[in-house]
């Protein structure tokens, strides 16, 4: 029983790192601006290709 603890508990933390080594990988950081005069767009959105995540 004791031996099933410590698997249940060494997988839930795995799952836990890797999920947050997959959301790490995923940020965007930038500016979006306007192709004709270069002003900044406030309040655009940018979708990571392949995904439905909005950054």
């Amino acid at each position: 029983m004791r031996r099933h603890l410590i698997h249940f508990l060494l997988v839930a933390l795995l799952s836990v790192c890797s999920a947050a080594t997959a959301m790490a990988q995923t940020t965007v950081k930038g500016q979006v601006v306007d192709a004709e005069n270069g002003e900044p767009m406030i309040g655009a959105a940018v979708t990571v290709v392949g995904t439905t995540q909005v950054q």
